[in-house]
């Protein structure tokens, strides 16, 4: 991730983080992006641009920025695909492990589902205590 592209990207982000008045939502972007690093190869789903797509919809004025992030952040098209090795199946959970860790000396299979991993539910959960986390430590 030491393209220009993508400096450039995570400037964008830490503006329209400051736009919403949500700054500290910084270190758990930071984190879900390092995790997703090296992940998708598809330029056309790349983690920065969602989440740069999700930001740029929100509006400090409303009441429930905070809900309506959680929500189109899980709804991220990065969710649907599915990393797994071994057999039987281990599956990748980018709240948990970096790609590249759960990667390492494996042969990793790639495919796209319908709907989110881990689940939606468990991803707004998650996104909720981050930032409720983030929240309390800034």
């Amino acid at each position: 991730m030491n393209k220009e592209s993508d400096i450039m990207k995570l400037q964008q982000i830490q503006l329209q983080l400051k736009r919403i008045k949500r700054t500290y939502w910084m270190h758990t972007l930071a984190l879900l992006i390092d995790h997703y690093e090296g992940a998708i190869d598809d330029e056309r789903h790349n983690i920065l641009d969602s989440i740069l797509e999700v930001l740029k919809s929100l509006h400090f004025k409303d009441s429930l920025l905070t809900s309506q992030a959680i929500l189109r952040f899980q709804k991220m098209f990065c969710f649907n695909y599915r990393f797994y090795k071994g057999k039987p199946a281990i599956f990748w959970d980018p709240t948990k492990t970096a790609f590249r860790d759960f990667a390492k000396n494996a042969d990793i299979h790639i495919y796209e589902g319908f709907d989110s991993h881990p689940a939606p539910d468990i991803l707004m959960r998650w996104f909720a205590e981050r930032f409720e986390q983030d929240r309390q430590l800034n």
